[in-house]
């Protein structure tokens, strides 16, 4: 693929992007040879894409869209059970009177 296909690609994938309303910026790099399809990086508010077909591409698209907007709902949920999983071990270790 050459640079000018890529450059339109990728701005019609930020253009997807900017039109739900997710704050994040798409840059597409085509690698057949990476063992990823893409990759949302929320600290740095970053899709990758790596796909080379631009139809497996957008595909990808898609699909890290989908995790960016669960991403945020799953983290709670995440420090919730890990917390509970806290709990659980101290009150365990109470019973064993190992704790103080």
């Amino acid at each position: 693929m050459d640079e000018e296909l890529r450059k339109r690609y990728e701005e019609f994938f930020n253009d997807v992007v900017r039109r739900i309303g997710l704050n994040v910026r798409v840059v597409y790099t085509p690698d057949s040879d990476s063992d990823l399809h893409g990759e949302y990086l929320p600290n740095q508010n970053l899709i990758r894409i790596y796909d080379s077909d631009p139809d497996d591409a957008y595909r990808t698209l898609i699909h890290e869209i989908v995790e960016a907007r669960i991403t945020p709902l799953i983290n709670k949920y995440r420090v919730l059970v890990n917390k509970l999983i806290e709990f659980y071990e101290r009150c365990l270790d109470i019973e064993k009177g190992i704790a103080g």
